[in-house]
């Protein structure tokens, strides 16, 4: 948790992305490690090419209010994960100046993954991580059903 609080105050005003990788112990998930990701939206403002992206991806907003991976940033993620023995387990990302709530783009970006990942949102006022909650994609992939979080 203070890892994923410290990537959030390094990263606003602008949303931050990172992978959630461990073990699944029954129906639980144990987060061991954390990936930081890069939000492709600031990358995109800061070389101009935001609105090309926001394109591609069918999304309106800024890296204030978005956050996107690339395949590739993922793909390594997942040769890490394999090489430590170890799963991807879930996602986190911040809401700035925003509630902990998923949104609308955050279901439906969910609806694209795999079901079972747990998506932690931590809510960050003016620079500060506040609120962190998690969820899950519920089994009919209409919504999300609220996690607990549990730090060991």
């Amino acid at each position: 948790m203070h890892e994923m609080k410290a990537h959030a105050s390094e990263g606003y005003p602008n949303e931050i992305v990172g992978v959630m990788a461990g073990r699944y112990e029954g129906d639980d998930k144990r987060v061991t490690r954390l990936f930081r990701g890069q939000n492709q939206f600031t990358v995109a403002e800061s070389e101009g090419g935001a609105d090309a992206l926001k394109e591609d991806l069918q999304v309106d907003g800024s890296a204030a209010n978005r956050y996107f991976m690339t395949g590739e940033e993922m793909r390594a993620v997942d040769a890490a994960c394999r090489a430590e023995g170890i799963d991807i387990v879930g996602f986190y990302h911040t809401h700035p100046d925003h509630p902990a709530r998923p949104s609308v783009t955050d279901l439906h970006f969910a609806q694209q993954t795999l079901p079972g990942y747990s998506y932690v949102i931590m809510a960050v006022e003016k620079g500060v991580p506040a609120l962190t909650t998690c969820w899950v994609l519920s089994e009919d992939e209409s919504r999300f059903d609220e996690e607990t979080i549990t730090a060991a």
